[in-house]
């Protein structure tokens, strides 16, 4: 883009998001904006492009640091609820083996 604003560089530093990345993401709350309001140019316009813009960053940053972090927190998960499920599991089958047992 030939004509960026000051703000998006630092965002994109804030969010931890590349410049590039920040320059298309730009793109395309421009383009969002221009759908969403009349005239190009106005307060409106720059309200709704800076709010689709932070928006993006926030989810670019939130689907970038989620991917390492879930995979481990489902393993401690599991491995806390890992006695629970071997007692429902003993449980289950002693009330299958006492149902036999009354038929």
């Amino acid at each position: 883009m030939s004509k960026l604003p000051k703000v998006v560089p630092w965002l994109a530093a804030k969010y931890r998001v590349s410049e590039t990345r920040a320059e298309e993401l730009w793109a395309d709350a421009l383009r969002a904006a221009t759908l969403a309001t009349p005239r190009v140019g106005d307060s409106e316009f720059w309200r709704i492009s800076m709010q689709k813009f932070v928006a993006s960053l926030e989810a670019e940053r939130s689907a970038r640091m989620d991917a390492p972090f879930r995979r481990w927190s489902r393993i401690s998960a599991r491995m806390w609820l890992l006695p629970l499920s071997i007692v429902a599991r003993r449980q289950a089958r002693q009330c299958v083996t006492l149902w036999r047992a009354y038929a």
